[in-house]
């Protein structure tokens, strides 16, 4: 076909035909042609903005789309705010893209996809509030469709409004009794407020519409990790690595599970398998290898660590993870090459800095060590560890007071953390406020049974972490002072406590 034969509206035409079968290059070069004869004609412009739209060329969209003026019909006015919006919105301007799609609006209130667009650019933006009024609005222009009930909820779940995600979640049940999704969503959501009859009863309900949701077994194992049915919990995320065997998820939490239940050898199998899965998952490989030192695993997490190495030795994360397992080991020779070279490859790393406090106090150099403390928490404020170290050093030095403040910050991090409790009550024996120590010794007690031990036994010393208290006072032995008589003072208490 000759198009130089072809007047205006039929080079625009033929353009429309071959844009509605998709063939965007043909119908480009017609849309192109015909602006050659009108040059000055809005449609042409628009035609060609919305060409290069459909072909994701978004920059060339823009070229056309922004020189297109005004058209007659509130339809094409809509259709240019709309498109406008779209482009804005995929090239990551989102201020235009709002103010495109909302005057887009002010032609056609009831345009469901310019609704679900400012909907999901608000909460992109983090504007929570605009998302989700829009999300209702599309609700009311379409009040049978599933998926927006479930965005909805969604985003009340992330706003930790879990009774609105719950009523919404209802809602999609008067709608479809057996919507899977909705009794999933219902199960977490009535785990998370401690609702556990609830969350069993309607996880089971998934599971009964579809005996093969891996999720909703997932869910329920975790449901029973929380409630230490540790017997049942196994039952279910092996149901559903059963189901779903290529889940690297469910093998790390199986494995888990195992680690704290005290079976390593099936947690370290399990392991195993997730890595032949994800042999180059170094996140989780350094995830794993955290998680095993919780359980004085060392050389097993040494293992991850050294592996993510191996394969990127200027991985300065995993450098000073290893680094921090030899510290944990007793071994700072070993950890002080790796801390250097992890050190030279990012010197405001906040965890190197902490384990380079450590490297510091495990060799006596205490002021040293308050330094890199300091630095870390320079870093990272809430850097809940150096916290405790810094507190605890503070303490061994008879500075009180200042361990009494670092001990408190770390509080606010982590309210429920035994040890924070623990190391707070003994700096409050040190100085005399005994009261305020029976409190702490309380709540520590009642988080962690194991540690009235601690608490009763008349040598312990106040020095680092609670893996490390021999260690530290094999270092440093503390003060008269800071030795406060522990056995007198249970005696003195032991009806409180």
């Amino acid at each position: 076909m000759d198009m130089n034969n072809l007047s205006y509206l039929e080079l625009n035409e033929k353009g429309l035909e071959n844009f509605e079968n998709k063939d965007y290059e043909k119908a480009l070069s017609f849309f192109n042609k015909a602006l050659d004869l009108d040059c000055g004609n809005p449609r042409a412009f628009f035609n060609i903005g919305k060409t290069y739209f459909e072909m994701k060329d978004y920059m060339s969209a823009l070229s056309y789309l922004e020189q297109v003026p005004m058209l007659d019909t509130n339809e094409e006015i809509t259709s240019i705010y709309k498109i406008l919006g779209k482009t804005y919105m995929l090239t990551g301007e989102h201020i235009m893209a709002i103010s495109n799609l909302s005057k887009a609006m002010e032609f056609d209130s009831s345009d469901y996809e310019i609704i679900m667009d400012l909907a999901s650019i608000n909460y992109s933006k983090g504007e929570i509030k605009a998302s989700i009024t829009y999300l209702k609005k599309a609700i009311e222009i379409r009040p049978e469709e599933i998926d927006l009930y479930i965005k909805l909820g969604d985003v009340y779940n992330s706003l930790n409004e879990f009774n609105l995600a719950i009523d919404i979640y209802n809602k999609i049940l008067k709608i479809d009794k057996n919507n899977v999704l909705a009794y999933y969503n219902l199960g977490k959501l009535y785990s998370k407020i401690k609702q556990y009859e609830m969350s069993v009863d309607n996880l089971e309900k998934a599971t009964t519409i579809n005996p093969e949701h891996s999720e909703s077994y997932f869910e329920l194992g975790n449901l029973y990790i929380e409630t230490e049915q540790y017997d049942s919990a196994e039952k279910y995320l092996k149901k559903s690595l059963e189901l779903d065997p290529k889940n690297t998820i469910y093998y790390k939490r199986l494995a888990k599970l195992y680690l704290n239940s005290k079976q390593e050898e099936k947690a370290l199998e399990i392991l195993a398998l997730f890595e032949k899965l994800s042999p180059d998952d170094y996140k989780s490989f350094i995830d794993i290898g955290d998680y095993l030192i919780k359980f004085d695993l060392y050389d097993s997490a040494l293992d991850y660590f050294n592996k993510v190495v191996s394969k990127n030795p200027e991985n300065y994360e995993a450098l000073s993870k290893v680094a921090y397992t030899y510290l944990l080991m007793s071994d700072p020779d070993k950890a002080k090459p790796v801390l250097d070279k992890s050190n030279e490859l990012n010197n405001k790393y906040p965890f190197n800095l902490y384990c380079l406090g450590l490297y510091h106090l495990k060799t006596k150099q205490i002021d040293d060590s308050i330094f890199y403390f300091e630095r870390t928490l320079d870093m990272e404020k809430n850097h809940y560890e150096a916290l405790i170290e810094l507190g605890s050093v503070f303490h061994h030095k008879g500075m009180h007071e200042l361990a009494i403040e670092n001990f408190e910050k770390a509080l606010t991090l982590d309210p429920n953390s035994a040890y924070s409790h623990y190391y707070l009550g003994m700096t409050y024996i040190a100085i005399g406020r005994h009261d305020n120590a029976v409190g702490h010794f309380n709540y520590a007690k009642k988080l962690k049974p194991s540690i009235e031990k601690q608490i009763s036994d008349k040598n312990l010393e106040i020095y680092g972490t609670a893996k490390e208290q021999k260690a530290h006072s094999a270092n440093k032995p503390s003060p008269d002072h800071t030795k406060p008589d522990i056995k007198m003072f249970i005696d003195k208490f032991k009806g409180k406590l």
